[in-house]
């Protein structure tokens, strides 16, 4: 192997084995970041829309004590998480957003399929700048927020099953203390 095919090799295999090669602008994530985040950390100041097109900051109270799920629309792995969540025993639709990357067409196809989950918060967020802001390894995310708007717990990847997925958001929802 000439020295250039070589390093160039070298160089794909350490990505692949730090997690940091990315995959349509998305980082993917061979296992699941399970258990405490990196730091415990505030949401960022990050905007994203409402269904009706409202601009809401990230680090808005209104996600304090809540389970946030960010997918990508444009992955397959965005439809197994939702349908995961669809009339899912002892889930609490109103303490659970849900982020969606992709097109206002994406967003509204997603959230029409997916009726079920109930009176869920549903956001867009247009691009993938939403997972670095975050400090996120990759999409399927699901994130717990703490009462006062701390991200203190993360799961992210090809791990992070439907099952698991729904497990995990209605386990968080139980920690939580009841909100008026």
């Amino acid at each position: 192997m000439n020295p250039m095919n070589y390093q160039a090799a070298r160089t794909v295999l350490t990505l692949v084995a730090t997690g940091c090669l990315c995959l349509g602008g998305v980082p993917a994530v061979a296992q699941s970041s399970a258990g405490p985040v990196p730091s415990v950390r505030m949401l960022p100041a990050y905007t994203v829309y409402e269904p009706d097109g409202t601009a809401v900051g990230l680090d808005e109270p209104r996600f304090g004590g809540m389970a946030m799920l960010v997918v990508d629309a444009r992955l397959s792995s965005a439809n197994g998480a939702l349908l995961a969540l669809n009339a899912k025993p002892g889930l609490r639709p109103d303490r659970l957003a849900i982020v969606v990357i992709g097109s206002n067409q994406d967003f509204s196809t997603l959230r029409a399929a997916n009726t079920k989950i109930g009176a869920t918060r549903w956001y867009l967020a247009p691009t993938t700048d939403v997972i670095s802001q975050l400090r996120a390894p990759g999409v399927p995310l699901l994130l717990g927020i703490d009462g006062q708007g701390k991200i203190v717990w993360q799961r992210a990847g090809a791990t992070l099953t439907p099952e698991r997925l729904s497990q995990e958001v209605i386990a968080w929802q139980q920690r939580q203390l009841p909100r008026n």
